[in-house]
């Protein structure tokens, strides 16, 4: 006999709830949703980073990348209508703790602050990135330390192991 893995009987394997999630337009558990998503942020950090040397815009800089870091936090962790959250993985804060270990960071018990850290730690690698590449390194250089850091991030939301150990 074989059973069917879309039941939504009590009994079933749960493979219809996965692959009800799996066909939401954003769900967190696509890699390319990710990668999208990502992408979206480092415009938005790079877009922020003033071209002056100003402390003001700095700060302005660092007040609105803190508010997008808590806001990238609520959408992985499942807080956000829109996007479909990978289940505990999401809504338990076990991508928390993952990205945490991923970025170097100690996790805490507020997920949220958790998380928010870990999208921190990737905004201070973006902007050593972006003051590299505007200091004259070699795109080699700073192109590198963009897609390090952007496969790091996209293994901690993932819980995919850390791409940047061997």
């Amino acid at each position: 006999m074989t059973r069917d893995l879309t039941s939504s009987k009590p009994q079933s394997s749960g493979w219809h709830v996965a692959l009800d999630a799996a066909s939401q337009e954003c769900y967190l558990g696509n890699p390319q949703i990710v990668w999208d998503i990502i992408a979206m942020f480092n415009k938005g950090i790079v877009d922020r980073r003033p071209l002056s040397s100003d402390e003001a815009d700095y700060k302005l800089a660092l007040v609105a990348d803190k508010a997008e870091c808590y806001r990238m936090a609520d959408i992985f962790l499942g807080r956000v209508e829109g996007y479909t959250p990978i289940g505990a993985w999401s809504t338990e804060g076990h991508i928390a703790d993952h990205a945490a270990s991923i970025m170097g960071l100690e996790p805490i018990d507020d997920k949220r602050e958790t998380l928010a850290a870990s999208f921190g730690a990737h905004v201070l690698a973006m902007y050593r990135a972006i003051d590299s590449a505007r200091s004259g390194e070699p795109d080699e250089v700073w192109e590198a330390a963009v897609m390090s850091a952007n496969y790091a991030l996209r293994a901690a939301l993932l819980g995919l192991p850390d791409p940047n150990v061997d």
